[in-house]
C-alpha cells in the first residue's frame, strides 16, 4: 500500500508460485522496513516448507525461460532484481544446503551478478556474460577510437536482455575524462548520457524491467533522469525491413 509501483505484487506472486511448485503447504512472508518513507530499507523474507532444490529443480532454476507450463514465464528469479539490489536464496534438501546471492550493481569490485549464473539457453533469449560484454565494448572502442569521449556520439542496443551492454557503455562515457571536463557535475553528465547518447529496445515487459533496473539502478542520481529505453520487439520490424522507420517513430520527438 505504501509503494508507488503496484506491480511489486509480482515479487510475491513469483515467490508463492515457486513455493507451490516445490509442494509447500506452509508459506510465511515477513516484511521489514525502517520507515515507510525509506523504501530503500525494504526487506522481504519468504520462507516455505517445500522440498528444496533437488537436482532436477536446481537445473530448472538455472535454465532461464525454460518452462513446463504456459502459465510460467521462466524468469521468476530475475523479477526480484527489478525491485531489489540484492537477492539471497537458501535451499535445504536431503541435508544439502545450497545458497545463492545475486547482486545487481555497477561496483567494479563486485565479481558476481545474477547473469553469471545463467547457462546457455535453449531459446533466443541469450544473456551475454559480463566478461564477453566488456570485450565487445573494448572492440567497439578499438574500432572507434575516442568514441566514449564524444558528447554527440550515440549508441543503441536493438535487442536488450540483461542491460549489461548499455550499462558498460554508460560506465565508459561517465568515466571519460573528456566527458568529465565537458560535464563536471556528475548528475548533469548522467542526464546527458541517458537523454542524448544511449538508446535501447527490449522485447518483453519483464526483460524491459530487468534491463532498465540494471542500467538505471546503480546510482541514486539516475532515478529521476529521462531515458530512451523502450519496450519494443525489434525482431519483426527487422524481418520486415521497417526497423529504421519504427526507430524514427519512437524517437522522432528528439529530432
Amino acid at each position: 500500500l505504501f509503494f508507488q509501483n503496484p506491480s511489486l505484487i509480482q515479487v510475491f506472486k513469483e515467490a508463492v508460485a515457486n513455493s507451490l511448485d516445490a509442494n509447500a503447504n506452509q508459506i510465511d512472508i515477513n516484511i521489514f522496513i525502517d520507515s515507510f518513507d525509506k523504501q530503500e530499507t525494504l526487506r522481504i523474507e519468504i520462507i516455505d516448507n517445500g522440498e528444496g532444490f533437488t537436482d532436477y529443480r536446481y537445473n530448472k532454476f538455472c535454465e532461464l525461460l525454460k518452462v513446463e507450463e504456459n502459465t510460467h514465464q521462466g524468469v521468476g528469479r530475475l523479477v526480484y532484481l527489478s525491485y531489489f539490489n540484492k537477492v539471497e536464496v537458501r535451499s535445504l534438501y536431503d541435508g544439502q544446503l545450497r545458497t545463492f546471492t545475486f547482486n545487481d550493481s555497477f561496483d567494479e569490485n563486485n565479481t558476481e551478478d545474477i547473469f553469471d549464473y545463467i547457462p546457455p539457453q535453449k531459446t533466443n533469449q541469450i544473456f551475454t556474460p559480463k566478461a564477453v560484454v566488456k570485450k565487445m565494448v573494448d572492440m567497439l572502442e578499438k574500432e572507434n577510437p575516442g568514441c566514449f569521449d564524444m558528447p554527440d556520439k550515440t549508441f543503441i542496443d536493438l535487442y536488450m536482455k540483461s542491460g549489461l551492454y548499455i550499462a558498460e557503455i554508460v560506465k565508459r562515457l561517465y568515466r571519460s575524462e573528456a566527458m568529465k571536463k565537458r560535464f563536471p557535475d556528475g548528475k548533469e553528465r548522467l542526464r546527458h548520457i541517458f537523454e542524448k547518447q544511449v538508446y535501447g529496445l527490449a522485447p518483453t515487459e519483464i526483460i524491459y524491467r530487468i534491463a532498465t533496473n540494471y542500467i538505471l539502478g546503480f546510482n541514486e542520481e539516475s532515478k529521476d533522469i529521462m531515458h530512451n529505453f523502450r519496450q519494443v520487439d525489434a525482431l519483426p520490424y527487422a524481418k520486415e525491413g521497417t526497423l529504421s522507420k519504427e526507430l524514427d517513430k519512437l524517437y522522432s520527438a528528439q529530432k
